[in-house]
């Protein structure tokens, strides 16, 4: 007869290796899991501090004018906030380009008899352009000052003021002046739409 004394002892050292992953594996779940407030206080060394971050309240999503027919957008601030646009018919096929209204100076405007109609509240045009040299009668091309003019995604982007004033009134053009100028401000924010 065969003697199976062998197998009793693997056997046993089986269950004793089981045994020792088993334990192994409950205490690593047991430190993965949430401890509770009177757990955390007994093992805490100093109280945590709030940041500065954690105390300031959510800060509002940003607005966007987003001029599609040029493809981009600009960040408003409070200064511009309901500025909007209207697509200005181009001279030539050189240049698309939008009439920025100013709401502010619409309703002053439609309050002017000489500055209603169709295109009050003007405060400038934005033009966009793939030739540099569109707006150059002598065909120099566009000098980017990153103010009025820029260059984004392979296109020039210029904004003008309107020509002259509609109003007589002096107090009117240095509004229209404010808001022209509070909008240049934000034309550093143009992004690709």
């Amino acid at each position: 007869m065969k003697r199976n004394e062998g197998f009793g002892v693997i056997g046993i050292l089986l269950i004793v290796v089981l045994v020792v992953v088993g334990v192994a594996a409950w205490r690593i779940a047991d430190m993965q899991k949430p401890r509770s407030k009177a757990t955390m206080s007994s093992t805490a060394t100093a109280p945590q501090k709030k940041t500065a971050s954690s105390q300031l309240p959510p800060q509002p999503a940003a607005n966007y004018l987003d001029i599609q027919p040029l493809g981009i957008k600009l960040k408003l601030d409070t200064q511009t906030l309901g500025i909007s646009y209207i697509a200005a018919s181009p001279v030539d096929t050189g240049a698309d380009g939008v009439f920025i209204i100013d709401p502010t100076m619409k309703t002053i405007d439609n309050a002017n008899q000489d500055c209603s109609g169709s295109q009050a509240g003007m405060i400038g045009l934005l033009q966009r352009s793939k030739d540099s040299r569109h707006w150059s009668p002598s065909g120099a091309p566009l000098t980017i000052d990153n103010m009025k003019s820029f260059k984004l995604d392979g296109y020039y982007y210029l904004f003008s003021a309107p020509q002259a004033e509609c109003s007589q009134d002096s107090s009117i053009a240095q509004q229209r002046l404010q808001h022209e100028q509070a909008f240049i401000g934000i034309l550093s924010s143009i992004q690709a739409d």
